[in-house]
Formats: C-alpha cells, structure tokens, sequence
C-alpha cells in the first residue's frame, strides 16, 4: 500500500486473530486430533472479501509481538488490506480460536489475548470522517479497551455522516453480561446503516420468546436502517427503513460445502462492498450469497472471487 493516507470504502475495527480448525469433517473438539491454522476474525475476514472486490479496505486491530501476529499481518497485506493500523502488542499473544470443522455452526473456544487491546492512537486524524463504511463486531465489543476505542470511534464517523455497520454475533461464552452486552449494542445498533444478524445471535441476546420478525424489529426500533437477518441455506431476510419493506433473498445453491466458518464474513463483506457500489440492500444480499457461496467450497479464507454476473468485482 502507498504511504499516504486514503478514504477507505470499508473500515473495519475489531478482532484479527488465528482459527485453529479441526481437520475431522463434522467432528466435536472432543474428537478432534489436529488442526490446521488459519488466519481469522469476523471483521479481518470481512475486510479481506471487500479487498478482494476491488474495494479499498483497511482494519483496526491488535496482535501479539509473535509468529502468529505476523503470519497474520501476511496473510491481510497479501491480499490487499491496508494494515497499517494494526497494532502489536507487547506483553500479550496472539489471539486464537479452536473450531470444529462443520458444515453449519462450529464448535469453538476462544484464547483471547492481543485481539482486545486496541488504542485510540491507532486510528489517524480524518481516517474514519472519510470511511465509506466503519464496521464492527459484538464480539470485539466483548472487552475493554477495545470496547471504548471502538464506541469512540463508531460515534465520530456517525457525527461526520458516515455509514455504520455491525455484525451482532453476540455469544454468551464470549460476553458473560448479557444486560451489558445488549446496552452497548443498542448504542451501536441506533447509529447503524446495515446490521447483520442470524437467528442464533437472536437467539442468544434476546432470549427464544417471541418470533424472529419480532426481534427484528426490535433491532429496527433501536434505530437500525437496513436489518439482514441471515438463515445459512434458506438464504436471508432483508429489511429496511424501520422494517417497513420486507424482501426474503433466497441462498445461492452449494452442491458440497467445505467449510461453513466465515461463510457469514463473506456473505456480509460482499453485501458492504455491493452497497458501496450503489446497489439497493436487496440487491446486495444477492450479490453477497454469490461471495458466500464460493466461500463455502473452499477451506479456510477467501483468495479469491470468481466474477459474479451484474457485479464488477476484483
């Protein structure tokens, strides 16, 4: 990347870490005997997609001063994200996650160290007025400091009109409080353009009562413009101006699926850089399961995005 600073079309603020996924097909941690490595973290996968659409992307993380931290600083730079404003940490490692491989929702345990020490000193003068798109995550938000830089700084793009996106992928194992975690997130959500969901996040935040619709809304109340409410092979329910125009966005079909983890990074990251593009939400559900699909026929990160009808991308 060049040494002058640029608008980004997505900036992305939160978790970069190493996925340790299971080589058994559909086995549990308990039956699991090696992994292989990985680079991961929703909004480093998420950032990768947008770069390989031909979008300018760049992320807000932290690693540790390890081999790992910089297999991963390889891995983002390799593929076109701008990684500048990756910090490296001292006194703590590399983040890791352990998965199971599967084909819908893995079994995971988080090792987290580095991945929550952002600063306010990583994010330059005019970085994020001039982002198309700041994105986030519940789980970077999970923690403490990276929790108020993120706040910080998802208030100032906001305040400069920018677009604000969340993935909610709140888990209890990550983020004990759940009081707690559905108070900042609605803080988050109420300055949010696009939020991604599923029904398990639903599930986990606001309890099983009530329908996905309802809970949906809920989001929208709390200030949501545009809600993706994402359902794995039964595609996608896409809403938007406080849930008043509702469309379902039917999946692209996968003959055989590799590996499902980060299927929904991919699917998001396509739908911010089809938005960015000037494609209705809609439309950019769309194109973002053609980006899943691809994803879910090949293990581990993205490399690459074959050409997808309508949609210049690469």
């Amino acid at each position: 990347m060049s040494s002058s600073l640029s608008a980004y079309d997505v900036l992305a603020l939160g978790e970069l870490l190493v996925d340790l996924i299971g080589t058994y097909p559909e086995g549990t941690l308990r039956e699991t005997p090696s992994f292989e490595r990985r680079q991961g973290g929703s909004p480093a996968n998420l950032v990768r997609t947008v770069a390989l659409t031909g979008q300018r992307a760049a992320l807000v993380a932290c690693v540790g001063d390890d081999g790992l931290g910089t297999f991963l600083h390889d891995e983002l730079g390799g593929v076109g994200v701008d990684t500048r404003f990756i910090r490296t940490a001292m006194k703590a490692p590399t983040t890791c996650v352990v998965l199971s491989r599967s084909t819908a929702t893995s079994e995971f345990i988080a090792y987290r160290h580095a991945d929550a020490q952002l600063r306010e000193e990583q994010i330059p003068d005019g970085v994020l007025q001039s982002a198309g798109i700041v994105h986030t995550t519940a789980f970077a938000l999970s923690r403490e400091p990276a929790r108020s830089v993120i706040l910080s700084a998802l208030r100032t793009a906001d305040a400069a009109g920018g677009r604000c996106s969340i993935d909610v992928n709140y888990a209890p194992g990550i983020w004990p409080d759940r009081d707690e975690a559905a108070t900042v997130l609605r803080d988050v959500v109420s300055r949010a353009s696009y939020v991604k969901v599923s029904d398990d996040d639903l599930d986990r935040l606001f309890g099983t009562d009530g329908s996905s619709p309802d809970r949906v809304q809920q989001l929208h109340d709390w200030g949501a413009d545009v809600v993706c409410l994402t359902r794995g092979p039964e595609g996608c329910r896409v809403s938007r101006d406080g849930g008043a125009e509702i469309k379902i966005v039917p999946a692209v079909p996968v003959d055989a699926v590799a590996d499902a983890t980060g299927a929904g990074d991919a699917f998001w990251g396509g739908f911010l850089s089809a938005s960015i593009d000037g494609h209705d939400p809609f439309r950019a559900a769309r194109l973002g399961s053609e980006v899943a699909a691809q994803k879910l026929q090949s293990v581990g990160p993205l490399t690459g995005i074959e050409p997808i009808d309508g949609w210049k991308t690469g």
